[in-house]
């Protein structure tokens, strides 16, 4: 072999060399890709399932707030119910005495 021929060969031993670089480094590239994109899902899916459980909290919390009002609300509408009666019954008798008299006087 002369001296051209083995340049040639070397340049095409090179080529070669160079195609299996990129070859492998595409392969790897690709590879790295569907990992990333497989990572990203799980990602996803565990933040899906964090949010999902932070929004039942959330709900949860509104709900026994809510609750907790109305208990309040409720609690308040039977004392001023309970007051009502107590002050309804206390002057009752002075009611009916005022009304009586009111009628007979014309």
């Amino acid at each position: 072999m002369n001296g051209k021929d083995q340049l040639l060969q070397n340049i095409l031993r090179a080529d070669a060399e160079a195609r299996e670089m990129t070859s492998s480094a595409l392969a790897e590239k690709a590879s790295s890709h569907a990992a990333l994109s497989e990572e990203k899902a799980e990602m996803r899916r565990a933040y899906e399932a964090e949010t999902k459980t932070l929004l039942l909290r959330m709900r949860e919390a509104a709900r026994k707030s809510t609750d907790s009002k109305l208990d309040a609300i409720e609690t308040e509408k039977i004392e001023k119910l309970r007051r009502l009666d107590e002050l309804s019954a206390s002057r009752t008798a002075a009611w009916v005495e005022q009304i009586c008299a009111a009628v007979l006087r014309g």
